[in-house]
């Protein structure tokens, strides 16, 4: 059987195919080619000319990321105070004589107790420089219930306060 056969689906109807193996069998199955344009036209996509495509997040209302950092060095960021999806935090510590731990809480204000959901450590910053971190949870984010808060703390399951000596961003919607 020839390849990319017309059929006849009705008077003055073709239909294009193209020949495939189903379970060990060669089938004319429909031709369907991904396109876009205004109605009534039509644009193959190509390298040049790509599909347009827009990328929302699960849970997304379609709105941009927000984010959110400190105006100065700080102790910790209240990204958020309700519900929101986090798809990550930068920042950098310049603290030098220890390092620190970095605390992503579930929580609208600073938590009293209870334990961070993300924990990371930062070794001490080189003398003159900064130590940078990073979490990325890139397409589906992480959903907080209350809200996202930052900070630094000098224990790691408990929030002991540091010192306002860390930059914070966050980038969530």
């Amino acid at each position: 059987m020839a390849d990319n056969v017309a059929i006849t689906a009705g008077a003055g109807t073709t239909v294009a195919t193209d020949e495939v193996t189903v379970g060990g069998t060669l089938v004319q199955v429909q031709r369907i080619k991904a396109g876009w344009g205004a109605d009534g036209t039509y644009a193959d996509p190509s390298e040049a000319t790509p599909l347009p495509v827009q990328l929302i997040p699960v849970n997304s209302t379609a709105t941009a990321a927000a984010v959110a950092q400190t105006a100065a060095l700080a102790a910790a960021l209240q990204a958020t105070t309700t519900a929101s999806t986090m798809f990550g935090i930068v920042g950098v510590s310049t603290r030098t004589t220890s390092g620190q731990w970095i605390q992503v809480w579930d929580s609208a204000a600073a938590p009293a107790s209870g334990s961070p959901v993300y924990v990371m450590w930062v070794p001490a910053a080189p003398s003159g420089g900064g130590a940078n971190f990073s979490l990325s949870l890139p397409q589906y984010g992480r959903r907080f219930a209350a809200g996202i808060y930052v900070c630094n703390s000098t224990t790691m399951m408990t929030r002991t306060a540091g010192s306002a000596d860390c930059f914070f961003a966050t980038m969530h919607e």
